[in-house]
């Protein structure tokens, strides 16, 4: 049997592409899940069928909820877009981020 490994070509997304199609999930999951925000920036997913939160090991930074609030936005989810971005300055103001920073978001 010879090995067939070799011609099996696979294409991971970059860091870029990774980051995108998380904070995409990330939207898509508080659009049709209708996700608490700050639970999902302080990194805690609420599962209501089976009663089971999952956490992160880490909670998302203001940057993260940027991403995401772009990709919500980006879907159409326009609602969720000015949730994510009042969350994102939240965040960033909890970080101590300057105006500087935060002047984007707005």
């Amino acid at each position: 049997m010879k090995n067939n490994l070799a011609s099996f070509k696979v294409k991971l997304p970059t860091e870029t592409e990774a980051v995108a199609g998380a904070a995409h999930g990330l939207a898509d999951i508080h659009e049709y899940y209708d996700m608490n925000v700050t639970d999902m920036a302080d990194g805690n997913l609420m599962d209501h069928v089976n009663d089971i939160v999952y956490s992160a090991k880490s909670n998302l930074s203001s940057a993260d909820l940027v991403q995401v609030a772009l990709a919500a936005k980006k879907a159409n989810y326009l609602d969720d877009w000015v949730t994510l971005a009042k969350t994102a300055l939240w965040a960033a103001k909890a970080e101590g981020k300057t105006s500087k920073y935060l002047s984007p978001i707005k």
